[in-house]
């Protein structure tokens, strides 16, 4: 088993044995004033933590006349296992929110592969091969010029 799996069955056993989403979700039916301070998820934190900073910098972007593109990269985990697709999906609203051009290079890249795999080292996790990043680098060139 590798380390990075261990380390997420570890985790998570963790979170199970301390039901922290039972004391989240119990936490939220509780009258205001008696909830926790950090009922609010931490995700929900990062995710309005994350709108604030690209605000910021599409605003400074704008300013400076030039042009702010985000690009999303899958990780391999998303070819693997049961991916979950609620962090995509928010971060997607936050940037379609600021009119942020996006490149989705799942959709522009990963989909289009028979395996998708093939893009990473091995077919195993870690960064992209070279031609995971070349195809990736065309993609992002041919939609921003």
């Amino acid at each position: 088993m590798s380390e990075k799996r261990e380390f997420n069955l570890k985790t998570e056993f963790k979170k199970f044995i301390k039901l922290s989403k039972v004391r989240s979700i119990m936490n939220l039916f509780l009258p205001k004033k008696y909830q926790p301070r950090f009922a609010e998820s931490s995700s929900q934190q990062k995710l309005r933590e994350f709108r604030e900073i690209l605000t910021l910098t599409n605003k400074l972007v704008n300013e400076k006349n030039s042009k702010l593109y985000f690009v999303y990269l899958p990780e391999y985990e998303r070819y693997v296992f049961n991916y979950e697709n609620t962090n995509y999906y928010n971060v997607k609203n936050i940037i379609d929110d600021l009119k942020i051009p996006f490149i989705d290079i799942h959709k522009e890249v990963f989909e289009k592969e028979q395996n998708p795999l093939r893009l990473f080292p091995f077919n195993s996790v870690g960064h992209y091969n070279l031609e995971g990043y070349k195809k990736v680098a065309e993609t992002i060139n041919q939609l921003t010029n």
